[in-house]
Parts: C-alpha cells; sequence; structure tokens
C-alpha cells in the first residue's frame, strides 16, 4: 500500500476535476480494490453520464430553437409576399 494515495486525497482530486479530467481519473482508479476508491469511481461515472445527459437535454432544447427561428423566417417571407400582392392588386385595380 506504500504508494498509493489516501483516499482523502483521491476525493479532493475528484472535486477539483472538470470535466474532461473524469474519464482519465476513472481509467487511472478503476482497477484499485478499495472500497473507498471504488465508490470515488463511481461517482465520477455517474457524474460524468448526468454532464452528458444535460448536455444531450441542451441539444434537444436547440431543435425548437432551430424550429421557431425556421418558422419565424417563412412567417416574414410570407407577410412580404402579401405585402407585395395587396400592393400589385391595388396598383392593378387603379
Amino acid at each position: 500500500m506504500g504508494g498509493q494515495k489516501k483516499i482523502a486525497e483521491l476525493k479532493a482530486e475528484l472535486q477539483a476535476a472538470e470535466e474532461h479530467m473524469l474519464p482519465s481519473f476513472i481509467l487511472k482508479y478503476e482497477k484499485d480494490e478499495r472500497a473507498g476508491v471504488q465508490k470515488l469511481v463511481e461517482q465520477a461515472g455517474k457524474r460524468l453520464k448526468a454532464l452528458e445527459d444535460e448536455r444531450e437535454r441542451i441539444e434537444g432544447l436547440k431543435v425548437y430553437e432551430r424550429q421557431y427561428e425556421e418558422t419565424k423566417k417563412a412567417a416574414e417571407k410570407q407577410k412580404k409576399m402579401i405585402k407585395q400582392l395587396f400592393r400589385s392588386g391595388i396598383a392593378s385595380a387603379a
């Protein structure tokens, strides 16, 4: 057990880890058989999964934003066409 970090040190390392560091944390410590370390590896995996799920949720919301923008552009185009038709109808009636 000579060169192993203490679990408290690993916990601090995990808490300080940014998202891109989580996979390497998991790989680095997944073979450590200590129950406390396995718990930390599990926490890192859950945190990574939660971040990935949130990213997917946000991307799903962006679909609606893009649809709204497309609908808005189509409505504006249609409004311009109606104005042009109205103007040309008035011009030909006069």
